[in-house]
């Protein structure tokens, strides 16, 4: 029994068959036709494969179009767009209780340090006038460097990993050619202008005379030791600078400037850095070090640009005590 072959195709009027039917070319998206028997082109090549298809391997980048499918839209927070291609410093998506979950551990602290200052000795000394051996320096940066772990995981958590936005959007990118020209400049202005500010409050509040409690906190209340000396380098300068800058500019001052203007953003960010750190004599000294910091994070969208000022001033105040010290 033999199989009769296909019917040809015909063309609208019912006579001849239509003549580019067998010669027409293939679309551009599908292989060429082979010949007879030959690797012939499967039944599902003739049509491509369609994103609404329940088949379709979605991974997240639509294929056609510039949006996704309904219903697989990436979680964006409300007051970020899509297609946003650079986020920060004046446009982040995180809220007012970020930034209170990743600054938590910096207030527990804070709270803990004012209530220690205030208990007495076993001596009758008040607490803040007791010499640290060193074991209990060694001991108390140990627990500065925890602490400023947890902020950064913390940081990570409520901001990187929740709005699945890069590093970049805290300000961690190189900052631009002329900053580079400008850093000697505005540290050496900066450093000036807090130590006026700093005279000034201490001739009006203390009578000409003051000790920056900051001392005893990098030197344990004693004399000059190289044990004080690296860990108070190692916390000023390094640890200190990142995890702050991370916090109270690409955080704090990217959540402000989202929502209020430049100016406000700058002043009440650096009101609260000057603030955490709770020494009055330096309040006013401090919040003109986080001005500084907050327009150079403004212009230069770079938190690795503020983290280098506020190593430097660190240092170069870490330096002038010690060389104090070793001169006694």
């Amino acid at each position: 029994m033999s199989i009769p072959p296909p019917e040809t195709p015909q063309s609208p009027d019912d006579s001849t068959p239509h003549p580019d039917y067998f010669n027409a070319p293939s679309p551009p998206f599908l292989p060429a036709q082979g010949s007879s028997g030959t690797n012939a082109r499967p039944d599902y090549w003739a049509m491509p494969p369609q994103p609404q298809s329940p088949a379709w391997p979605y991974a997240g980048i639509p294929p056609y179009g510039n949006a996704p499918p309904p219903g697989m839209m990436p979680p964006y927070p409300p007051t970020v767009s899509p297609t946003t291609d650079v986020i920060g410093p004046d446009h982040v998506p995180w809220g007012f209780w970020d930034v209170i979950v990743a600054a938590l551990p910096l207030i527990l602290s804070f709270v803990l340090a004012v209530l220690v200052h205030f208990l007495p000795s076993s001596t009758g000394t008040p607490a803040s006038q007791t010499p640290t051996s060193t074991k209990t320096l060694i001991a108390n940066s140990v627990v500065g460097f925890v602490i400023y772990g947890v902020i950064l995981l913390l940081i990570w958590l409520v901001t990187v990993r929740k709005y699945h936005v890069g590093w970049s959007a805290l300000g961690v990118r190189r900052p631009p050619g002329l900053y580079f020209a400008l850093v000697i400049p505005i540290l050496l202005g900066m450093y000036f202008a807090a130590l006026v500010v700093s005279g000034v409050v201490v001739k009006l509040f203390y009578g000409g005379k003051a000790e920056n409690p900051q001392v005893k906190d990098l030197t344990g209340g004693g004399g000059f030791s190289w044990t004080s000396l690296i860990l108070a380098l190692i916390t000023a300068s390094i640890v200190a600078p990142v995890i702050e800058e991370l916090l109270f500019r690409g955080m704090l001052y990217g959540w402000l400037r989202t929502r209020w203007s430049a100016v406000g953003g700058i002043i009440l960010s650096a009101a609260l850095f000057s603030a955490a750190h709770a020494i009055p004599l330096i309040l006013a000294s401090i919040f003109v070090v986080g001005l500084t910091l907050a327009i150079v994070y403004e212009k230069t969208k770079s938190t690795l640009a503020t983290m280098t000022l506020h190593s430097l001033f660190n240092t170069i105040g870490v330096i002038a005590v010690f060389i104090s010290l070793a001169r006694k």
